[in-house]
């Protein structure tokens, strides 16, 4: 920053400028996730501001470390381990499908549901919101 002062680079931002600018490079990068199609787990993490193993635990509605409980497999025979794994994977699947039928339904309620955000935080993306006005 003393570089920046020096050389008369520096721009005072006061902090209600820097909010502002932060908000609008959210709404880009969340306008751009929702066009590119990306996941409800993805808007999910950028609502959030992080993404990790565990909102994906609570997106799927898993219980607390179900993927711990099938484990490396230490203890248990082969078929066993490949069973436990099995019932995981089919569970995500499961809850995949819902989620597809769900959404399905939501859209034919409300076409603003075919932006991922809007169905994620009830606000629109940038973009969906000049395709989408409100009703009314």
């Amino acid at each position: 920053m003393l570089d920046a002062l020096q050389a008369g680079r520096h721009q005072h931002v006061t902090f209600a400028e820097h909010v502002a600018k932060a908000k609008d490079e959210h709404a880009a990068r969340v306008a751009a996730a929702c066009i590119a199609g990306k996941s409800e787990l993805h808007m999910l993490g950028l609502r959030l501001g992080y993404q990790g193993g565990n909102v994906e635990r609570l997106y799927y509605r898993e219980p607390y470390n179900a993927d711990f409980m099938v484990g490396i497999g230490l203890g248990m025979t082969p078929g066993r381990h490949a069973a436990a794994d099995a019932r995981l994977q089919e569970s995500r699947r499961r809850s995949v499908q819902r989620r597809t039928i769900e959404v399905e339904r939501l859209i034919l309620a409300d076409q603003r549901n075919r932006c991922t955000h809007f169905r994620m935080s009830g606000e629109l993306c940038t973009t969906h919101a000049e395709q989408y006005p409100p009703p009314g």
